[in-house]
């Protein structure tokens, strides 16, 4: 495949990318690990697949041609970014569902023990509380963060003989602390439980850093469109590799085409297609990764996101200083991913205060907190913007409306 990377040599035009990107002529955006913002060249090539596919018929011979032709481009710009072969992805609306052929593609039984992390967002959570209603399943729980030292030491006490599967994400939804993957997986394929699934969350992950899954033995890497891809909503996608997990979500993208006998269940992450995609929106995905890779190489872009999240740190660890009802969550090897713990009356308040101002994002409940997404698009203008405001607003002794 034809790689559209610009030279890490050259210098990274901010403003050029800027341009590209509608809403960030109008907003201070720190909210890419929700969804992130699409370039307008991604937008146009949904509206033109839309029009090509009424202008020869969806269901065409010309219309099946041209989506196959869709899905497999961008089957090759993932697994090119991911570190993953084509055969080894299958396309899924969300990364719930993508976490679904996890959960489902065991035969639990009664004391099978689930090892989930703390950090998991609700959805996993939920999923969890399922199966120890549904089969006895014992969960048990990695806590924060998922680096240090310890955190190697504290995994493997967590493992026994019945654990079935190991669920983390590669970076913390809320402190932005990223698990070291190949340590991770060394150390679950060196205990106990050598066999278990490990399924990974890769959602505040891929676009946000490199992920490189060559060599691992890994059963589930999800990945979605439109937080840090900068793609659009309804698309995501799962590596899937091994054996240990049976599907669970089958439709017609499932069947084996060439194999002698009708009916018959595609091998590998084939075996895991559903039904009818949002094929549509697939060229939206794979021009949001083809722009980025024109704007910067990706050292360039994920060592910038580094930078400003040390930056934004910096101001809201002296903030935290001068204010004690304020805390930073997380630690130094968070990237792209900020968390500010505040009381709960004052975080809504301090939200809507910023959204006042264009400055979009996040409230927390796991914990309580008001969370910063960075992506290399962010200016370091914004961050001192959004440090000065949220210091006026706690200088004032009370935040506005209490």
């Amino acid at each position: 495949m034809r790689h559209l990377w610009r030279p890490a040599s050259e210098a990274f035009d901010i403003e050029a990318a800027r341009a590209a990107f509608p809403a960030l002529s109008q907003l201070a955006y720190f909210n890419f690990g929700a969804r992130g913002v699409m370039a307008q060249a991604a937008i146009d090539s949904i509206t033109e697949a839309q029009n090509t596919l009424q202008s020869v018929g969806p269901g065409s011979r010309m219309g099946a041609a041209f989506l196959r032709r869709q899905e497999s481009g961008l089957l090759n710009c993932l697994a090119a970014r991911l570190g993953a072969e084509p055969q080894e992805l299958v396309f899924c609306s969300s990364i719930s569902q993508g976490l679904s052929l996890a959960f489902a593609g065991l035969e639990w039984r009664r004391g099978d023990v689930l090892l989930i992390g703390e950090a998991e967002p609700p959805g996993s959570w939920l999923w969890a509380r399922v199966l120890e209603r549904r089969y006895g399943v014992t969960l048990r729980s990695v806590q924060r963060p998922y680096d240090g030292a310890d955190f190697a030491q504290r995994l493997s006490e967590s493992l026994c003989s019945r654990t079935r599967m190991v669920l983390l994400s590669h970076v913390d939804w809320v402190t932005g602390a990223a698990l070291d993957l190949a340590g991770f997986v060394t150390t679950v394929r060196s205990g106990v439980a050598q066999e278990t699934v490990i399924a990974i969350d890769g959602a505040q992950s891929a676009g946000a850093r490199a992920v490189d899954l060559k060599g691992l033995d890994i059963d589930l890497y999800a990945v979605s469109a439109q937080k840090w891809f900068g793609g659009p909503d309804g698309l995501a996608a799962c590596v899937l590799r091994g054996d240990r997990l049976l599907p669970s979500q089958i439709g017609w993208h499932a069947i084996d085409r060439n194999a002698p006998e009708a009916l018959s269940l595609s091998s590998g992450a084939a075996g895991f297609g559903c039904g009818s995609l949002p094929v549509g929106l697939m060229p939206g995905w794979r021009t949001a990764l083809e722009c980025a890779d024109r704007f910067a190489a990706p050292e360039q872009r994920f060592a910038r996101i580094r930078h400003l999240t040390a930056h934004l740190r910096a101001g809201l660890s002296e903030l935290c200083q001068r204010y004690e009802m304020l805390k930073l969550l997380g630690n130094r090897s968070g990237a792209g991913i900020l968390a500010l713990s505040v009381p709960q009356r004052d975080a809504e308040i301090l939200l809507r205060a910023l959204d006042a101002q264009g400055m979009v994002a996040r409230l927390h409940s796991w914990p309580h907190s008001v969370r910063f997404c960075l992506h290399y698009m962010t200016r370091e203008s914004e961050i001192d913007r959004l440090v000065a405001m949220t210091s006026d607003i706690f200088a004032r002794g009370s935040l506005p409306g209490r």
